[in-house]
């Protein structure tokens, strides 16, 4: 699929084909597979929900978390339970945000840093374009946390870790010249899909519209942030004065 059909959400294929591979360690053909499969991609959920539960009641009533929960744990993306590309990108997003909030509520546990960092890359190769999603942890990052440039470089370096390793292997399997081949014809696009053939510098100046974006919210929720807590500290204050 690599060399011969390289689309962004190919990458994604990485789910399926260890699901098929323990399917087929098991089983004579691959006869049932898609129903195996279906099957899986509700049981994947499972544990993704609870982890989730588990942190929402912390924040909020333990209702809404529940139905919360619930909503997600039948919505999928395309009407589908297969985990396709789409199921796993929500997923991996969930896990991202839940673990980099529950490193923001206890910043002396690393390992809920790195497994963010994990869970977002695997967010990334579901979908690349997801990649956007490091702008935002990244700015999520310098707001919430204490030590701003060591938890960046952190987050930073096991992306950059798993990123050297996952290229790293497509590389060593099927050789620089295919790798430096299929990723041109990434960047250029398939007519089929998006119509036009896109450029580099088009890519380039699509995802610079979307860290923009995501800039100037965060730079908004920072304003209207630091706006509640000096009405919080005036009010306060006139309570205290009264």
């Amino acid at each position: 699929m690599f060399s011969e059909m390289w689309e962004p959400h190919q990458t994604s294929a990485f789910l399926v084909d260890i699901l098929m591979g323990i399917y087929r360690f098991f089983m004579p053909s691959f006869t049932g597979v898609a129903l195996f499969l279906q099957i899986a991609g509700v049981l994947l959920w499972v544990p993704i929900i609870i982890i989730l539960y588990k942190e929402l009641s912390k924040h909020i009533d333990n209702d809404i978390s529940h139905f919360i929960c619930i909503l997600l744990f039948v919505f999928r993306a395309k009407q589908t339970v297969f985990p396709e590309f789409s199921n796993m990108q929500i997923g991996f997003s969930i896990l991202f945000f839940v673990f980099l909030i529950k490193y923001i509520c206890n910043q002396d546990k690393l390992r809920y840093l790195v497994m963010s960092a994990i869970f977002m890359c695997l967010e990334i190769i579901s979908y690349p374009t997801c990649m956007i999603a490091y702008v935002a942890a990244v700015g999520i990052l310098l707001m919430y946390t204490e030590s701003k440039r060591k938890n960046v470089l952190v987050f930073s370096g096991v992306c950059a870790a798993l990123g050297t390793l996952y290229v790293g292997y497509f590389i060593w399997v099927r050789g620089l010249t295919e790798f430096i081949k299929v990723l041109s014809l990434l960047v250029e696009a398939d007519a089929s899909h998006a119509g036009d053939s896109m450029s580099l510098c088009q890519y380039l100046h699509v995802f610079a519209e979307g860290a923009i974006y995501i800039a100037g919210t965060l730079a908004i929720a920072a304003v209207i942030r630091f706006c509640l807590c000096k009405c919080k500290d005036i009010s306060l204050l006139a309570i205290w004065g009264g």
